[in-house]
């Protein structure tokens, strides 16, 4: 059988040894490519390997003779508000990729997008309210419509209380007392349909809104209507005959009137059916939701 030694000193008076595979340990030296004095670069040792790793950190040079180590890892940690994509393959290795539009960081590998009402914060991992643009009362664009508005409501009002106090005068009954009323109640809504416009939008405003914005004008419209088409057959009738024509009671004006409204009424209601108001009073989502803030328009 043979045997070998334990220890055999080799030429350079060093231990030989063997591994359990009848193999050899391996002896290393490790260098570096390092820039010289001479504005050249040359290899240098900086450590060994003989069974272990020994290493001499301080003569170690990097970019520009800086000696502090460089990372050496195959992906850097997401910054926040950006998601791991996993390499395919190499489940240590990833790509970041940042959460854009209204998506925010769930959590280490996802996106998710923002309640329709909310914007992501500043750091992408959460959802803020979006800040919501409306005409407000205090503005010029307001307070200038308001005052107006109020002048026509006064003007109106003092109106109306003139024909009730006046009501079974002369003058107001050939006025055509109740077309008058229906009238001056259209001019009434065209002013105060202003407030509503300006208001905060939300479902009841809006409602509101789609009713009164075009209600004013009909009333106006259907009052003067029946009026001048009541006069047009008196005058026409009067050619033919003494008799008067049919459909020119106040009764009957009224209801004229009120069926040329409800023409107006049938097509709003229409509209709900097709088109109800939305819960969120119409908000728009800007574009970038960092720079800019959401808007609400009128359902109208």
């Amino acid at each position: 059988m043979l045997t070998l030694s334990p220890i055999v000193a080799g030429s350079a008076g060093t231990p030989v040894v063997f591994n359990e595979n009848g193999d050899a340990p391996g002896r290393y030296d490790i260098f570096q490519y390092q820039p010289t004095n001479r504005s050249t670069a040359e290899y240098r040792v900086i450590g060994s390997w003989t069974n272990k790793l020994h290493l001499k950190v301080e003569a170690m040079r990097w970019k520009k003779g800086d000696r502090s180590l460089p990372p050496s890892v195959c992906s850097i940690p997401c910054r926040t508000g950006e998601r791991k994509k996993v390499v395919k393959g190499v489940p240590c290795c990833w790509h970041c990729e940042r959460c854009e539009g209204y998506h925010y960081q769930a959590s280490e590998f996802t996106c998710e997008l923002c309640p329709y009402e909310m914007r992501p914060d500043v750091n992408r991992t959460g959802c803020v309210p979006i800040p919501i643009i409306k005409l407000e009362w205090h503005s010029p664009w307001a307070v200038f419509p308001v005052f107006i508005s109020m002048l026509g409501i006064i003007a109106t009002s003092f109106v109306i209380v003139t024909f009730v106090r006046h009501n079974d005068t002369p003058i107001v009954r050939a006025s055509g007392r109740e077309m008058s009323y229906v009238l001056l109640t259209g001019i009434f809504l065209c002013y105060a349909i202003t407030f509503l416009m300006i208001a905060t939008p939300d479902v009841g405003v809006c409602s509101l809104r789609r009713i009164f914005l075009g209600l004013g004008m009909c009333f106006s419209y259907a009052a003067l209507l029946t009026k001048t088409n009541r006069i047009h057959r008196i005058f026409e009738q009067g050619k033919k005959s003494v008799t008067a024509p049919r459909l020119i009671s106040p009764a009957s004006q009224l209801a004229i009137t009120f069926s040329l409204i409800s023409v107006q009424l049938l097509g709003v209601f229409v509209w709900f059916a097709v088109d109800p108001p939305p819960h969120d009073g119409g908000l728009r989502r800007a574009a970038d939701p960092g720079s800019v803030v959401g808007t609400r328009r009128p359902q109208v």
